[in-house]
């Protein structure tokens, strides 16, 4: 698993994506497929993917080594990311309304 290179599998991901979706702006009934895909299954490959990106920054922060530097790095940048999340969702999702 060292010789494992993020950068080729996102290009080679991005490349396939790129040509699904210029393909399908051309072919309408492909569009029409991939509109039929539920928002579940939507939602697993979303938080599927963001799993990834999240163990692939964290194999890089191994390969440079966990010292203080990185470690206070990858931490302010999990606290920070959460907290701008909670924000943003606190002021965009609608409020329960009370009966």
């Amino acid at each position: 698993m060292d010789d494992f290179d993020a950068t080729e599998e996102t290009s080679g991901s991005l490349a396939c994506d790129g040509f699904a979706s210029a393909i399908s702006g051309f072919l309408p009934p492909l569009a029409g497929f991939f509109k039929t895909i539920p928002q579940p299954v939507l939602g697993g490959c979303t938080i599927m993917m963001f799993g990834q990106i999240l163990v692939s920054g964290m194999q890089m922060i191994h390969r440079a080594g966990f010292n203080d530097r990185n470690f206070t790095i990858a931490a302010l940048a999990l606290c920070i990311g959460g907290g701008f999340t909670a924000v943003v969702l606190n002021l965009l999702l609608p409020k329960e309304k009370n009966a």
